[in-house]
């Protein structure tokens, strides 16, 4: 059994004495990191099976039980991102819903899961500045201070709750702390699927970039890879180098499979994709990588067991850029294309596929 309030201590009691040393320290150590010429850097992205909270998929819990039932994951988050720390990963990506499941009986119950995230702009480093923002910050500062205690970029996503002229709103959104701990990119979905529209608000465009020693990052979510907004506006008017992806994603057949579509983006593109799926048999969700321009680095799948894994691999700076004729591409590869002389038949997002 995890004894949250102690997990809890322990890690801001860990990270105090690092607080100690924000200032210059932090200062001197960004600006060396800066200085670093890399050619490549190492990802690491989860496909996790989420531990489905118990009692509060069932009725209304209070803030405090809510974080009780998240207190599993959260421990499986710090477990993995020590492993991850220690092979030497950069940057970590956990999936979509990773920290609660998404079975919720009423979109009511979720609610109480809902975390305060303030602005990057705000330079908060949660883990030193503990309550800074209110009660509703827990699982931010216990993933701040495991990114400053790790040194290791981290990537999470939460329900989070804000005031937007005197309305409250809820969104589903990807949090990015740095090594130091601090905030540095938050990115409410747009594009939201399904029953996410009846327990999220939808967000406005937003196009969220940071910046890293090893490339200027990107972050959309799930479905929003099934339009153009974000994704171009990210990659050809901001120019990333890498994106982030955390995804629930449903594999449907022939043409959307996870690893397939997702890397296809990439290539296409021309930039790095770093997709953390949930691992979720009931509802078809797997298939976890990383890709770049010139194809899959590093992949996992598990469609029929309950599993989770770390997936790693070394990821280039700068992604290999070349002139492609698509046309030209699909007419030299026909031939190696085996022919089928069955039919298939696929209903894809209530479309009839043949």
């Amino acid at each position: 059994e995890v004894n949250q309030p102690i997990l809890f201590c322990s890690l801001l009691c860990s990270c105090a004495i690092l607080g100690l040393l924000t200032g210059r320290a932090m200062k001197e150590t960004t600006e060396n990191i800066q200085k670093q010429s890399r050619e490549v850097f190492k990802a690491g992205v989860v496909e996790y099976a989420v531990v489905t909270p118990v009692q509060c998929t069932k009725r209304l819990c209070s803030y405090e039980e809510a974080l009780d039932e998240m207190m599993e994951n959260i421990v499986q988050f710090i477990n993995i991102t020590r492993m991850a720390k220690s092979q030497g990963v950069d940057i970590i990506v956990f999936p979509e819903d990773g920290l609660t499941g998404f079975e919720f009986a009423s979109p009511d119950f979720f609610v109480p899961f809902l975390q305060v995230v303030p602005f990057p702009s705000t330079s908060w480093i949660a883990c030193t500045e503990p309550g800074k923002f209110g009660p509703l910050t827990r699982v931010v500062e216990m993933l701040s201070c495991l990114a400053m205690k790790q040194s290791i970029y981290i990537t999470v996503n939460m329900g989070r709750v804000t005031q937007q002229d005197g309305k409250e709103k809820h969104f589903n959104t990807d949090v990015v702390f740095d090594r130091f701990g601090r905030i540095v990119a938050a990115y409410d979905k747009r594009n939201l699927f399904g029953s996410e529209k009846i327990v999220f608000d939808e967000a406005e465009l937003e196009i969220v970039t940071f910046e890293t020693e090893f490339g200027i990052f990107g972050i959309m979510t799930c479905f929003d890879a099934m339009y153009s907004h974000p994704f171009l506006d990210l990659v050809e008017s901001k120019g990333i180098s890498t994106l982030i992806f955390p995804t629930a994603w449903e594999n449907a057949s022939p043409l959307f499979s996870a690893v397939g579509f997702h890397s296809s983006l990439a290539r296409g593109k021309q930039i790095n994709f770093l997709a953390a799926n949930r691992n979720n048999a009931a509802k078809n969700q797997t298939g976890s990588g990383i890709y770049s321009s010139t194809g899959v680095l590093a992949s996992w799948s598990s469609p029929h067991l309950p599993s989770t894994q770390l997936v790693m691999a070394e990821v280039p700076v700068k992604p290999e850029k070349y002139q492609v004729d698509w046309a030209v591409f699909a007419t030299e590869k026909q031939e190696t294309v085996p022919m089928i002389n069955e039919t298939l038949e696929k209903m894809i997002f209530f479309d009839k596929f043949t």
